[in-house]
């Protein structure tokens, strides 16, 4: 049973994929939406704990073997050279959201805190939320349209990471909400920074694996964060305001925050805005 519902998540979400590379979409968000479409936002299949926890462990090893084998496909020279860069970048990135989504929970999403938990808590956690970067998601994104070991996708990745572990570290402070697989991920892709360059050569070629990886496991993370999404929960015209509300707030902060950013380190404007508009990828870290 495992078996054969692997296979057809993994036809699912390998289907979307296709229709989205086929309208020059990222392939990561169709086989996102393929997860969707099997849970319980439009097809609801009910996948037994057994094969959700298989699915996990396939995923989790994926995205670790992934972010590696990326790791050392990467300059580590330009992150080394763009230090400063990188830092004005992140800051701007990270500041911003994290201002308007802690003045959006003190605000309009004041009566969506838990009535046993102190306000403080629900306000910073809801300015981490807006101010994270789904790195996985941008870093197969940069990947797929050859922007890794570019001037604008260092600047993005590099910041995306040290965002996300500043974002997680926090949450887990704050909420007591720890995921070892996400810094296992970003050790891995730093481990995999180490071996690149003239050192990538004591390594065996990785290309079979990443082959491997990215067809056979990695479309399992992503449509296993489109399976634990439910859409129909907005059910009422209020709450379904307040999501595009977020969504909308969210964009700003980190789209703004990124052009500022970028604007900082010595972007030209269209240079920061695409910097902006790379770093608001969202989704997939909030959902873990």
């Amino acid at each position: 049973m495992v078996i054969l519902s692997f296979l057809f998540i993994f036809a699912i979400s390998h289907l979307c994929g296709y229709l989205f590379l086929k309208v020059k979409q990222p392939v990561v968000m169709g086989e996102i939406v393929g997860g969707l479409i099997l849970g319980p936002s439009v097809l609801g299949f009910n996948f037994s704990p057994e094969v959700l926890s298989s699915l996990r462990w396939v995923a989790e090893t994926g995205i670790i073997l992934y972010l590696f084998i990326l790791g050392t496909e990467s300059d580590f020279s330009q992150f080394k050279n763009s230090k400063r860069e990188i830092l004005k970048v992140t800051g701007a990135s990270i500041l911003l959201p994290f201002t308007l989504g802690f003045i959006a929970a003190m605000t309009f999403l004041a009566s969506y805190a838990p009535p046993d938990q102190f306000p403080l808590t629900f306000q910073l956690f809801i300015a981490l939320a807006f101010s994270v970067t789904a790195f996985p998601v941008l870093a197969r994104i940069l990947e797929e349209k050859g922007l890794l070991v570019s001037k604008l996708g260092t600047l993005a990745l590099s910041s995306a990471v040290i965002n996300d572990v500043w974002c997680w570290v926090f949450i887990a402070l704050i909420v007591g909400v720890i995921k070892p697989v996400l810094f296992i991920a970003f050790g891995g892709f730093f481990l995999g920074l180490l071996f690149s360059g003239k050192y990538r050569k004591v390594l065996p070629s990785l290309g079979p694996i990443k082959w491997t990886v990215k067809t056979f496991l990695l479309p399992m993370f992503f449509a296993l964060s489109g399976l634990r999404t439910e859409v129909k929960l907005l059910n009422t015209r209020d709450d379904l305001m307040i999501c595009l509300g977020i969504i909308f707030i969210a964009m700003l902060g980190k789209v703004g925050g990124g052009f500022i950013g970028g604007r900082w380190a010595g972007q030209t404007k269209s240079r920061a805005l695409y910097l902006g508009f790379l770093l608001n990828t969202r989704g997939l870290v909030e959902l873990i």
